[in-house]
């Protein structure tokens, strides 16, 4: 008669996919650790080391490892004061994290650096307008008009900021400008139509937005202006038409939702309305949780607020975002995300 063992469980049942998630997710984080503990540059030039920070801090942030991101890219500047990219790097970090008054003087710093390049100017001015500088912004791209005088880009993107500072005059010839130089080009005869739009012309608006949707026709913001140009001139039959096929596109854009309800009602087809409308308040409430909860991880970044966020752009089929939340709650703590099969957005 032998003697029996006492059946004490093994820590890890293999038996089973239930720890899969775990490990994998360790082995995550251990390759994150691995990486964090890679801080020597190699030899080289100033530029070649600052090069070096920037490309390390690009793969941090694709591991979702804000924090350490920024870290690398003030090494390549601490390395290099003159590194164009840390410091453009720094900024966009800190525009991620809404740090925005830091980031306009971290731009400041890549201006001094940007030299006669229109690629650098542009990006500073992308930069500078979403850390909410307009007035740098314009600067920007003013400077990158001077350098690259032919080109569309610098007027296209002045156009556009002048519009959403309604300064529509300024936006017209701007955007009148760039349609000298490429007619062609569907966001240049978009900005003329809105252009319009907000000064009342509608006749005019809607031909640059008829326009502009022959070379887009799958755009769903176009769609959107010219469909609210065609309610306002009493035609929802034709606004239907319009937007219809775009909830196949786009189905989660909000405005497509609410301008389809408003045309629906317009035509007495009253239950298509409701159902639009429902649909519109559902997604209008979801993008106001992904804003509201945007905000507050940036503030105080955990792992369970990442993964609700993850959540949130997965129900609104934004799956880079939800990837890189994912990543990001993971490096906070890998077991807040071993389990996320078995809870639903619905807990949070």
């Amino acid at each position: 008669m032998g003697i029996s063992r006492p059946q004490t469980p093994f820590p890890f049942d293999f038996s089973t996919t239930s720890v899969l998630p775990s490990i994998r997710n360790l082995a995550f984080v251990l390759l994150v650790f691995i990486l964090n503990n890679c801080m020597g540059a190699p030899p080289g030039t100033l530029e070649e080391k600052a090069k070096y920070f920037c490309e390390n801090a690009q793969e941090a942030l694709a591991f979702g490892d804000d924090e350490r991101s920024l870290s690398l890219y003030f090494k390549a500047v601490e390395i290099n004061p003159r590194s164009f990219s840390g410091h453009l790097g720094v900024a966009q970090m800190q525009i991620r994290l809404r740090r925005f008054a830091e980031a306009a003087g971290s731009l400041d710093k890549a201006r001094t650096v940007a030299g006669s390049n229109g690629g650098r100017w542009e990006a500073l001015g992308n930069a500078y307008a979403a850390a909410r500088d307009w007035k740098s912004a314009i600067a920007a791209h003013r400077k990158h008009h001077e350098l690259v005088h032919e080109s569309a880009s610098p007027l296209l993107r002045l156009g556009d900021l002048y519009l959403s500072l309604a300064r529509y005059e300024l936006a017209q010839i701007a955007y009148r400008e760039a349609a000298r130089r490429k007619p062609d080009l569907a966001g240049i005869q978009a900005g003329l139509g809105r252009v319009y739009s907000r000064k009342g012309s509608i006749d005019s608006a809607s031909a640059y937005l008829k326009t502009a949707h022959d070379l887009d026709p799958t755009n769903p913001d176009l769609n959107c202006e010219l469909a609210s140009l065609l309610i306002q001139n009493g035609k929802p039959d034709e606004a239907v038409l319009l937007l219809e096929p775009i909830t196949e596109v786009s189905p989660f854009h909000v405005r497509v939702r609410y301008l389809l309800a408003r045309s629906y009602a317009a035509l007495g087809r009253d239950s298509s309305a409701r159902k639009q409308t429902e649909a519109f308040d559902r997604l209008r409430q979801i993008r106001k949780n992904i804003e509201s909860l945007e905000d507050i991880v940036a503030e105080n970044p955990t792992a369970n607020r990442y993964s609700a966020l993850a959540h949130l752009y997965t129900r609104v089929r934004n799956d880079s975002l939800a990837r890189a939340s994912h990543r990001r709650a993971t490096v906070l703590d890998p077991l807040a995300t071993a389990a996320e099969g078995s809870h639903t957005i619905d807990s949070y």
